[in-house]
């Protein structure tokens, strides 16, 4: 490594360099380390930059081997070769992630490879990635560790560019030219000076609790259905599960950290050996195209007592083309699916995988609920059928993976089947009730006490070559606080418990069939299926499928109905009889005219027969479903019928997306480009994210402001304290614990500022602060209350933080801008408050900035110690650190107290705030003073506190 000493380097092979491999050269030679990568013909010209970036790698015993992923003419397959200075190899169609580098491996293993570098077609590299990668992987070789799959800390490429690269370094990307990456260790020491490396800069380092990173992912609500489970430990949450979310990411990444434990490496740039591979049978072919077979091939090397590992000396910068937001959210939901039947079938068992699998149905079926578009659905017309297209393919994958195959030369027995299903029952029902479960054959009993309740009732017997699963009743239920709102607004009884009856019967071969299964809900809602299929043996490159031969829906409404159309209609922002036309003017189709009349109420039944194939492919399944005329026994469905014709309903109906509000849309979005907009305003989106229309309004309104036109109350009482301070002092008090040394009631008639909890010291001081202002978003959110309730001074907020705070006739509303990925000139100093704000760190930035806008010169500040310390009981969770002590660094032990969050304070960061602070008011002739009793603050010119109120200073 560069920067490390030579004798932690192990050369790739004890001899002579030799050049890279190409085609051309002699095929049968033996190499240490083979460099595999896919290119597809849409990746370019991108991969082309990437190509030639591990044409320079240094390393003794390299090769490098390109799959075109893809069919592919000669001249292009000519000049990727070129790029890669390597072997180039294609068989002329798509084999997926998992086949092709399965291909892959397997040619450079035929050549004599030993280990396997495999790098995707879109990151950038330093000349000496490879060299430091493979030290890492020997030197936990040496130690004893059982290596397995090894990943580098890879960059996000858009937000650290501007460290490692400039304009004209980037510009050959375009054409697919070579791009020169600084080494190692400059990256390094770039990423230590640049404002803009954060967590969210990095890209990935491998998932450190693969159950948390794929199933639990929503908070509070898969902490409840991990301890409804017995979970034990608790799992991470979703992006917490990532090591690049944790606190010792960015200082693993800039001071070269040891390797790190982790559970799942990505698959697109990683080491491991060939000997691996094969012992754990490669990659699996049933995540195909893509998605989650690097994370199952690490789970199953795991398996065989190999240890995943990050080392965060080496340094990859990806993603250089943008491609990962281009898969439609039905795609990505389908593989939810694939990975929730996949992942917990394999490697989860008992009420882990239960609990897994119910958290991850859970999610999907809450963004079934959600009434604003998700992510990428913005412009689809049906939001709601695409996200009832996403829940079916999320089900028919996870089914996929739920049923024996051909595989198995016999029908399950009837002890197996037994046992699943009081498991099965078992783990649905456990969340619901603490009462100990009992088995009898194959009826499970919930007994406490005198109490006794029926789970499963049923008879599970084996014939021939068939084992038969009569089922009487099997109840279904979950806790009213795990149901997604979605099954709840759909059940009048608040969401179960639904009862399961009829036939399962398993054959020989795959074989199934269905006989008289009816599943009934409270809701008045009842399905009853008949039916037949297979499923045959995994065919290659694919997951076995479940071909439907003939599958049989009856389905009666006495209720549901009614709650899904209203639900429906509402999500798409129509009426019930408007969504039931839309619907019926996009799918104008003779085999659909039953269910449509179904819809409008017509009838209280509706027969439906599928056929087709659930293959576990990540698009949606196509089925072939045709709807059948109404039964004899079928009614008119009054409640629909009545919902159809409801005036209320159908007054307060909105149209769709209309050409003209498609045309203001695009209007906006015009202007928002030719105009631009200020400073991103949400750092946390989820909370506050106005629309692109809302923040040009503001921006037309401070720059009015800024001119001296208020063009709203808020910009009004902002101007009305422009150099109302000027020809006088000012006091901004910081909170260190100095400032309890200082008689502070001698400020009560000076103008002052105060920020954050400040009040606290209220009856110390005599006075509560002329200006008070908060611009940190845990401030904000963790003592709204005591905030909105403040009375007397003047408040000054971001405007980002409406979510939270109150406004009122004493708050000044201001632009802060807050996203230091948007500071290429870090930090910027605002001497018109009226426009802008920036932030520096640290709220006393603002502080300075107001002094200014307000014309106050001198301005001193009090109580900026300049010193912090994390308690080591402290709780530190990305950037949030919540305190489960008294506070040690302000005037007042509950300033951060106990539940209380902040965020890491960054003295290097403020310091070249003050700096840029104190060069701007030494610009204007003006000047601040630090009157701080100590600290640690050197930035300004001191001045002893007590000298400034001697008789007739001023």
């Amino acid at each position: 490594m560069a920067d490390d000493p030579p004798s932690r380097l192990t050369p790739l092979r004890q001899s002579a360099r030799t050049p890279a491999c190409s085609s051309r050269q002699d095929t049968t030679q033996v190499n240490s380390v083979a460099i595999v990568t896919m290119v597809q013909l849409k990746d370019l010209p991108w991969a082309y930059s990437s190509l030639q970036s591990l044409r320079q790698l240094r390393g003794e015993g390299l090769f490098r081997l390109v799959l075109i992923n893809d069919a592919c003419d000669p001249e292009t397959a000519a000049r990727i070769e070129a790029a890669v200075d390597g072997v180039v190899i294609s068989d002329g169609r798509n084999l997926g992630v998992a086949g092709g580098r399965n291909r892959l491996v397997r040619e450079a293993a035929a050549r004599g490879a030993k280990f396997i570098l495999s790098i995707d077609d879109d990151i950038l590299l330093p000349e000496d990635f490879a060299e430091t990668l493979w030290a890492e992987y020997k030197a936990l070789e040496e130690a004893g560790a059982s290596p397995g799959i090894l990943t580098p800390a890879t960059l996000d490429f858009h937000a650290v560019k501007g460290a490692l690269y400039d304009a004209y370094a980037l510009a050959p990307l375009e054409n697919g030219g070579a791009i020169a990456t600084p080494s190692t260790a400059e990256v390094r020491s770039r990423l230590a000076s640049f404002e803009g490396f954060d967590n969210a800069a990095i890209y990935h380092m491998g998932i450190r609790d693969w159950h948390g990173a794929y199933c639990f992912t929503s908070g509070e609500a898969d902490n409840a259905i991990q301890q409804a489970y017995q979970i034990e430990p608790a799992r991470f949450h979703g992006a917490q599960a990532g090591l690049k979310a944790s606190p010792e990411a960015k200082s693993a990444i800039i001071n070269g950290a040891d390797p790190i434990p982790i559970d799942t490496a990505p698959g697109g740039i990683c080491l491991y050996s060939v000997a691996l591979f094969d012992e754990v049978g490669g990659i699996c072919e049933s995540f195909n195209p893509f998605g989650y077979e690097d994370a199952d091939f690490a789970l199953r090397a795991s398996e065989h007592g190999y240890r995943h590992f990050c080392a965060p000396r080496a340094i990859a910068i990806h993603d250089i083309a943008a491609r990962l937001s281009e898969r439609p959210l039905p795609v990505l939901m389908a593989a939810q699916g694939k990975m929730a039947g996949a992942l917990t079938s394999r490697h989860l068992a008992g009420g882990e995988a239960a609990g897994s699998f119910i958290a991850i149905a859970r999610r999907l079926f809450t963004s079934l609920g959600a009434k604003k578009p998700i992510g990428r659905e913005a412009g689809f017309e049906f939001l709601s059928l695409r996200r009832l297209s996403c829940l079916l393919a999320f089900s028919s994958n996870a089914l996929v993976f739920g049923l024996p195959d051909a595989s198995a030369k016999a029908a399950p027995s009837a002890a197996a089947c037994a046992e699943l299903l009081k498991n099965l029952v078992s783990a649905i029902y456990k969340p619901c009730t603490d009462l100990s479960v009992a088995v009898e054959g194959a009826r499970v009993v919930a007994r406490s006490g005198d109490r006794e309740e029926t789970l499963f009732d049923g008879e599970v017997r084996a014939s021939g070559e068939e084992t038969t699963i009569d089922i009487a009743a099997m109840r279904l239920s979950s806790p009213r606080e795990l149901v997604p709102p979605l099954l709840r607004t759909l059940s009048a009884s608040g969401g179960g418990p639904a009862i399961l009856s009829g036939r399962f019967v398993l054959g020989a071969g795959g074989a199934f069939r269905l006989e008289g299964v009816k599943l009934a809900t409270e809701s008045g809602f009842m399905l009853t299926a008949n039916g037949e299929g297979v499923r045959p043996a995994r065919p290659e490159h694919a997951v076995a499928p479940i071909r439907i031969e003939r599958l049989s829906l009856l389905i009666e409404d006495l209720g549901a109905l009614p709650r899904l159309l209203a639900f429906l209609s509402d999500m798409d922002e129509r009426s019930p009889r408007d969504y039931v036309g839309a619907l019926q003017s996009a799918y104008a189709q003779p085999g659909l005219s039953t269910l449509f009349d179904w819809l409008t109420g017509a009838s209280n039944m509706l027969t439906v027969e599928v056929s087709g194939v659930l293959d576990g492919a990540p698009e949606p399944p196509s089925l072939e479903v045709v709807c059948k005329p109404a039964p004899a026994g079928a009614v008119r469905n009054v409640k629909v019928a009545r919902l159809m014709t409801d005036p209320a309903l159908a007054a307060r109906a909105r149209s769709p997306m209309t050409a003209v509000r498609a045309k203001v849309k695009r209007t906006i979005d015009t202007v928002a480009r030719l105009v631009g907009e200020d400073p991103k305003v949400a750092p946390f989106p989820d909370a506050y994210n106005p629309s692109t229309l809302t923040r040009l309004s503001w921006k037309a309104r401070y720059i009015a402001a800024s001119r001296g036109i208020a063009l709203t109350g808020n910009e009004a009482r902002i101007l009305q304290y422009k150099d109302s301070g000027r020809g006088k002092r000012a006091f901004i008090i910081g909170n260190g614990p100095s400032l309890n040394q200082l008689d502070l009631t001698k400020l009560k008639d000076e103008a002052t500022f105060g920020v954050n909890a400040i009040y606290l010291n209220k009856d110390s001081m005599g006075f509560l602060p002329t200006h008070y202002i908060v611009e940190d978003v845990f401030v904000a959110e963790d003592r709204a209350g005591e905030i909105n309730a403040l009375k007397g001074p003047t408040k000054w907020f971001g405007n980002y933080l409406r979510y939270c705070l109150d406004g009122g006739p004493d708050a000044c509303w201001m632009n802060v801008a807050c996203d230091y990925r948007n500071y290429p000139n870090f930090p910027n100093f605002s001497r018109n408050a009226a426009r802008i704000v920036w932030v520096g760190g640290t709220v006393s930035y603002v502080a300075m900035q107001l002094a200014y806008f307000m014309g106050y010169d001198p301005v001193y500040i009090i109580g900026f110690d300049h010193s912090y310390s994390v308690p080591k009981d402290a709780q530190v969770e990305g950037r949030a650190i919540t305190s489960t002590s008294d506070d040690p660094n302000h005037f007042h032990p509950d300033y951060f107290g106990k539940g209380y969050r902040w965020h890491d304070p960054r003295v290097d960061r403020m310091e070249v705030a003050y700096g840029r602070a104190r060069e701007a008011y030494e610009a204007a002739g003006r000047r601040i003073y630090n009157a701080t009793a100590g600290g640690k603050l050197e930035v300004f010119e001191r001045v002893a506190y007590d000298s400034l109120f001697r008789t007739g200073n001023t």
